[in-house]
């Protein structure tokens, strides 16, 4: 990836821009197969949890986060990628901006529901993991965006530069 995501639009490589785009496409593609992989793994889990517990109230809580976990599991390749490609970018005030945010959300939205169970909620395994799946859900969108927000903005900073030196070749 070096060779076609740099900061300076690269006038000596018009082929950057298709380049870049078949490259975030195949990242995607195998993120999404990743994705089904990791999806079988967490339908899996109520046959592992047999042999992990013979509690047939734990067997049934972890049975009922199945759901969530398919959500969590089957998404996690793809906000990898888009990780990945972000620091590709070299975009890390971004990323860190976003992970200080959950940084402080995850725990206070944690500890809202602690003092819910406190007071008497009916709080579960399956709360705590909607909370983990409504953070995944935000990172997922919120990385999936800026990496194709800035391959559109490299694209167009390429292709307005390239315009710029053919203006330049005509005058």
């Amino acid at each position: 990836l070096p060779s076609i995501i740099s900061r300076e639009p690269d006038l000596q490589n018009p082929k950057r821009t298709r380049a870049l785009k078949k490259s975030l496409r195949n990242i995607y593609k195998v993120a999404s197969i990743l994705g089904i992989f990791l999806s079988m793994i967490a339908v899996l889990i109520p046959f592992a949890c047999k042999f992990l517990s013979k509690d047939a109230a734990v067997t049934a809580a972890i049975s009922e986060t199945v759901p969530i976990m398919l959500a969590i599991l089957s998404t996690h390749a793809w906000f990898c990628a888009s990780e990945g490609m972000l620091l590709a970018f070299r975009d890390l005030k971004f990323l860190g901006r976003i992970y200080a945010m959950f940084f402080a959300v995850v725990p206070l939205l944690i500890l809202r529901l602690k003092g819910a169970a406190r007071a008497g909620a009916n709080v579960n395994l399956l709360s705590v993991w909607s909370i983990f799946l409504g953070y995944q859900a935000f990172r997922i969108t919120a990385f999936t965006w800026r990496v194709f927000s800035l391959w559109r903005r490299s694209a167009t900073e390429e292709e307005m530069s390239a315009n710029m030196v053919l203006e330049d070749v005509k005058v």
